[in-house]
């Protein structure tokens, strides 16, 4: 990694054959800065060795399959890499872990702040394995995404796993990778995914938050670390089984009582 001035070299990648090896570069860097953080934190590392599948317009901005070496059925595979727009690029034996998207205008900012929350997942992963998942992807596919609620009870249907996920994801990208997809800049994304959840665990501020339906809540949650937050991943489906494996392992060691930490985890429960 060359520090400035070194790397201030005016370059249009403007539709330019060599953006790919830009964006690689660039990725390089961040997976380094990801596991350096991580490391800092005691935060479960992604395992090394990961596929990474960058190429302009992919079908989806960004994901992270986890497909490397998934003892789901080649035609789970074959369907998770329908849905990512992946088909033309899909070897089952070099199957990715994380996709990017490059498109011309993507910045190193950018690039930044989604491959700290794509390696979130892979670090999300490392801990649960296939368990978590398979409904994981099953859930991103059929419902072309995060999906909108309300949702039925279909086989299809696991937003409580996504909320899960997505919820961490967006903390650490903040926390992490320069992002405002969390953090107090709002509680909720598509009126389920509680972003602002490990932020109000995290920090000594008592917040105003807003949950979908209009009611509000003071936080009053405050001292878990990542390390803390990422251990209780462990186990949990959801988010009231994070908030019981929080409250188990370490709440103890925090300023929050129980009826706090209860309380703001049932707030952010909307699956």
């Amino acid at each position: 990694r060359v520090n400035f001035p070194y790397n201030n070299i005016e370059t249009n990648y403007w539709k330019n054959s060599n953006r790919k090896q830009w964006a690689a570069a660039h990725t390089l860097n961040f997976d380094l800065d990801y596991r350096d953080n991580a490391s800092a934190e005691n935060v479960q590392q992604p395992k090394f060795g990961l596929n990474y599948l960058y190429a302009a317009n992919l079908g989806t901005f960004a994901s992270a399959p986890m497909l490397q070496n998934s003892p789901v059925t080649i035609g789970a595979s074959f369907l998770a890499a329908v849905a990512l727009g992946l088909v033309p690029l899909f070897v089952p034996l070099i199957a990715p872990d994380i996709t990017y998207s490059h498109n011309d205008n993507r910045t190193a900012g950018e690039i930044r702040t989604v491959i700290t929350h794509e390696l979130t997942h892979a670090s999300h992963f490392a801990v649960v394995g296939e368990r978590l998942w398979i409904p994981y992807r099953t859930h991103i596919i059929f419902n072309g995404g995060w999906g909108d609620p309300p949702f039925g009870g279909s086989a299809e249907n696991f937003p409580g796993v996504v909320a899960l996920g997505e919820g961490t994801a967006r903390y650490f990208e903040t926390l992490w990778g320069g992002g405002t997809g969390g953090g107090d800049s709002f509680a909720f994304e598509k009126d389920y995914v509680p972003v602002g959840l490990l932020t109000d665990l995290a920090d000594n501020t008592p917040d105003l938050i807003t949950n979908p339906r209009g009611n509000t809540l003071i936080d009053n949650v405050e001292g878990f670390t990542p390390a803390m937050m990422f251990n209780a991943l462990e186990g949990s489906m959801n988010i009231r089984d994070f908030g019981n494996q929080l409250q188990i392992q370490s709440l103890s060691l925090t300023p929050s009582t129980p009826a706090n930490l209860n309380q703001l985890i049932d707030f952010y429960n909307e699956y």
